[in-house]
Formats: structure tokens, sequence, C-alpha cells
């Protein structure tokens, strides 16, 4: 899948689990003539709306709504995902005044935990400075000594996209700049030690791809270059501009 299909696949089945067991419950409410018979009706048919909706920008914006080959791809790489996030609609639409509040609670904590952890460890810098040398490379402030003066080196970018069976209100790829390849950096910065948010945000974003800059022809006197990088919707791209 790729975004943003899968996120609208993600959240029909999750409006489908929820008007399947509001459809239910509404119909073994009306047979016992049980109170809440409006709530569930008005359930219902929220959700209803959030599938025919759901299901109309997926026939827009996938790439091949109609061929059914697509289609069954989809179901069977995904269906694991698919099934937790039916199975989450169906809890929430039994349970919709504690269950769906409590699920509703814990998404926002997740989400601002993610939010918050991936703008500090990722900031989304558009612009870099960097000189290049055949003894020395420098971006933003941060010294690399290549290991051989001839040896090719190259800036590496760690691009991390967001995994297809998280739902989040955050972009969906983040980017570092990580270092210079056959390099030692000098004025190395203290690393951290390995917290729990560095688990979570692993498992929202997996292991990164990486982008090479190689930097050529490298002179004794150092060359200005900026670094730009700009991230679309499901990728990202990086290029060097020579200013002097």
């Amino acid at each position: 899948m790729n975004y943003p299909v899968n996120i609208i696949c993600n959240l029909f089945f999750l409006s489908f689990g929820g008007f399947f067991a509001g459809l239910i419950c509404l119909i073994v409410c009306s047979a016992s003539r049980k109170k809440g018979k409006s709530f569930r009706a008005s359930w219902t048919l929220t959700c209803l709306a959030l599938v025919l909706g759901f299901a109309g920008l997926y026939l827009y914006l996938a790439p091949s709504p109609y061929d059914v080959n697509v289609l069954l791809s989809l179901l069977k790489n995904n269906w694991i995902c698919f099934a937790v996030y039916l199975g989450i609609g169906l809890i929430c639409s039994v349970f919709p005044k504690s269950v769906f509040p409590a699920i509703f609670i814990l998404y926002f904590a997740f989400s601002m935990v993610v939010g918050i952890s991936s703008y500090k460890r990722y900031p989304r810098i558009t612009s870099v400075p960097v000189s290049v040398s055949k003894t020395k490379v420098v971006i933003d402030k941060i010294h690399y000594k290549p290991e051989n003066k001839d040896a090719p080196v190259a800036i590496t970018v760690n691009c991390y996209s967001v995994k297809n069976y998280f739902v989040l209100p955050l972009p969906q790829v983040w980017y570092k700049i990580e270092g210079v390849t056959n390099s030692i950096m000098l004025n190395r910065i203290e690393e951290k030690p390995k917290s729990i948010v560095d688990d979570l945000l692993f498992m929202v974003y997996g292991q990164p791809e990486i982008i090479e800059l190689e930097l050529k022809d490298r002179t004794f006197e150092p060359v200005l270059y900026n670094l730009k990088i700009k991230a679309s919707a499901d990728n990202v791209q990086a290029g060097l501009e020579e200013i002097l």
C-alpha cells in the first residue's frame, strides 16, 4: 500500500467494524425494546457514512481501484492489519460509552508521544550549509575528517516512513542527516543511552532508507554547498547545490 491509500483502507475497516457491530446492537436493542435505540441508530448511521466516505476516497485515490487482482493482493498482504482495525471498530461499537473513550485517549497519548519525539529526533530542516574539501567536510558546524583523502565520501540522510498499519495525525516521512561515509566525526556529540522512546519510534518507523549524496572532485580549497532536503507525502528528496 502507498500513502494515503493505506490510511484510507485502515479507516475503512475501522468504520466497517463499527457499522457492523452497531447494526447488530441496534437490531438486538429494537427486538428487546431496551433503551438507547436512538443513540444506537445515530452511531450506526455515522459509521455507515464513514464507510461510504472512505470507500469513495479509495475509488478516487487508489491507482487501480477496479482491478480485482490488485484488491485481492491488498487484502492478502495486509489482512492482519485490516483485521485488527475491524476488531477495534467492533469493540468500540459494542461499548461506545466505555471502550471508545478509553481507546481514543490512548490513541491521543500515543500520537502525542510519537509526534513530540519525532520532531525532537528528526527536525525537518530543509536547508543545511556544507563545506567540502579533501581534508574535511563540515555539515552545519559538525566536522568530519575523511579516513583517506582520495577515498570516496558521501553525505548520508536517513529517511523514516511510518509503517502501513499505523494511522497517525503526523507527517508520513521523516529524515535525519546521519553523517559522512568513510569519515570520522571530530566534534562528536555524546549519544544518549537507548530509551523506551527509541524502541517506540523503531516500532512506528522500522529501519530507515538511506540516501547517499556522493561528494565528487574534492579539492584542498573548501567548496561551499547548500544541502536541500524536501519531503513529500511519502518520500524524501535530497540534493547538493554549489554556492561557491
